[in-house]
C-alpha cells in the first residue's frame, strides 16, 4: 500500500494552472491535496459534492484579506463534504442557494475547518445559510465574516452537530 502524500495544485481565473477549473482540481484530489487559487471569480453553477480530503485555499492581499471569490448562480449549493477532512481558507463564498440544508456549505458526515473566509449573501429554506454541520462530525470556523446569509433557521450557521467557534464576525 502506498503512503499517502500531501501535494499543491493550482487554478487560476483565466483557466491556467495545474487545471482549467475548480471542478477538475477537486475531481483529481486522492489524498490530502491542497487546491490554491489565485485571485479572481470563479463560477460554481452547480453542487462539488465530494468525499476526499482537500483544502481549498484562496489568495490575499498585503493585510490577509481574500482575494479569491467562488460565487454561486443564486440557484445551487456551493459544497457538500460527503465523509472526508475539508478546509476552506482565505475564501469568499457568495451567492450560493438551496431549498435544503446549508446554502454555500453542507457538511453531512465529515469535518470541514474553515479559516479567514467570507460568506456573503447566502440562502438555505432549511438550516444555515452559509453552513450547516450535520451528522457526527466535527468542525471549527475560525476569523471569519458572515453577511446577509439567510435560512429558515440558523441565519448564518446550522450546528445540530458538533462544532465551534474562534472570532466569527456576523453582520446583516
Amino acid at each position: 500500500m502506498l503512503a499517502c502524500e500531501s501535494n499543491t495544485v493550482t487554478v487560476n481565473a483565466d483557466g491556467t494552472g495545474d487545471y482549467a477549473n475548480i471542478y477538475q482540481a477537486i475531481n483529481a484530489v486522492d489524498c490530502d491535496t491542497t487546491i490554491q487559487f489565485g485571485p479572481g471569480t470563479f463560477n460554481i453553477n452547480s453542487t462539488i459534492n465530494s468525499g476526499s480530503n482537500f483544502k481549498l485555499k484562496g489568495a490575499t492581499n498585503k493585510s490577509g484579506e481574500p482575494l479569491t471569490i467562488l460565487q454561486g448562480s443564486g440557484n445551487n449549493r456551493g459544497f457538500i463534504n460527503a465523509g472526508a477532512l475539508q478546509g476552506f481558507e482565505n475564501l469568499i463564498l457568495q451567492n450560493f442557494s438551496t431549498g435544503g440544508d446549508g446554502g454555500a456549505i453542507l457538511s453531512s458526515s465529515g469535518n470541514l475547518y474553515i479559516t479567514n473566509c467570507i460568506f456573503r449573501n447566502n440562502n438555505s429554506n432549511a438550516g444555515g445559510g452559509a453552513i450547516c454541520f450535520f451528522g457526527g462530525q466535527g468542525g471549527e470556523i475560525d476569523d471569519t465574516l458572515f453577511e446577509n446569509n439567510t435560512a429558515a433557521y440558523g441565519g448564518a450557521t446550522f450546528f445540530p452537530a458538533n462544532g465551534g467557534f474562534n472570532q466569527p464576525v456576523f453582520t446583516n
